[in-house]
């Protein structure tokens, strides 16, 4: 696997061509495989369904889907899922934060947990995609597991990943959104990082956000301040309604729609982000989600919208 250079980040865009018409979409996979499903048990289900084991082959199709409308995406990774040592305990001075993770790491399939295979046809795929950090072990970082000393280290294992690899992480993706200790992550090198989507109709509560829903277009990705180097934006849609909703796709797919269209109405940045594993898990999903990259394509065809990874959006607020 050849050397990648910053993060994969491609050719820098062209900043006075994208600041006259602005619209910008961006495509984010968070690739975490069984990693985020470890508190709620979830993992264990769809390692019995194979949901993991048909990721690898949801993976090739995405990249090639990106690759017929040349649009490259972000492909976030848990460290400890891409990282080439083997073995559960003693791989590093960053232990294993809880019991349940460390039994989740024991009894379950390689494929569930492990995902070097994964990185390397993203990284031999071309086309620019963006590998950003998702964090070592996948843990939220408001959970009283981890501290800044952990933080420390996780940002240690980012560099030392990253130099195996011959790149250097851009951005940041929190698990669950939930973000943190946001100096460290500053202090270490990364310039970007996606945080959650900005509410609207709160106070309305789960009425408010079904209205939201079904009326309304997705938040445009916002700038959401800085912490040293490292800017927020804030994310737009998670495009997965889930397995047992998959009836709500078409909602979904008309959603992303709006969120296209209202991101070229108004010059904006419209930022889509779900799992690989979702489309292994709900295959009706990737013909939603063809469309909807057909849609983007169409519109930056006609030179009214740009599809970027983040490190790329990054660099137009320099």
């Amino acid at each position: 696997m050849k050397k990648m250079g910053r993060s994969i980040i491609g050719n820098k865009p062209d900043k006075n061509d994208l600041l006259q018409r602005k619209a910008v979409m961006i495509i984010s996979f968070d690739t975490e495989l069984g990693w985020g499903a470890v508190e709620n048990g979830l993992w264990r289900d769809r390692q019995q369904r194979g949901v993991y084991i048909r990721t690898r082959s949801v993976v090739a199709e995405l990249l090639s889907l990106m690759k017929d409308i040349n649009a490259p995406s972000t492909w976030a990774f848990v460290g400890r899922m891409i990282e080439t040592e083997k073995g559960i305990s003693g791989r590093s001075e960053l232990k294993i934060p809880s019991r349940l993770l460390y039994e989740a790491l024991k009894s379950a399939d390689s494929h569930t947990f492990e995902g070097n295979d994964i990185f390397k046809q993203v990284a031999d795929a071309g086309m620019g995609h963006e590998i950003a950090w998702h964090s070592y072990y996948h843990v939220c970082f408001d959970s009283p597991l981890i501290d800044r000393e952990y933080m420390k280290l996780d940002m240690e294992k980012a560099k030392s990943i990253g130099k195996t690899y011959g790149i250097e992480f851009c951005s940041f993706i929190f698990p669950q959104n939930i973000e943190g200790y946001l100096d460290l992550i500053s202090q270490h090198g990364f310039t970007s990082c996606r945080v959650r989507p900005k509410a609207r109709l709160s106070v309305w509560g789960r009425l408010g956000k079904t209205l939201d829903f079904l009326f309304y277009a997705p938040p445009m990705s916002y700038n959401m301040g800085e912490v040293g180097g490292l800017k927020k934006f804030s994310g737009s849609m998670f495009f997965n309604p889930g397995r047992k909703r998959k009836k709500w796709i078409t909602l979904y797919k008309r959603r992303a729609i709006k969120g296209i269209k209202k991101a070229v109405q108004r010059a904006e940045c419209f930022h889509l982000w779900c799992h690989p594993f979702n489309f292994a898990e709900v295959p009706e999903l990737f013909e939603a989600f063809q469309y909807i990259l057909k849609l983007a394509s169409e519109e930056r065809d006609k030179g009214r919208l740009s599809i970027l990874t983040m490190a790329q959006y990054r660099q137009l607020f320099k």
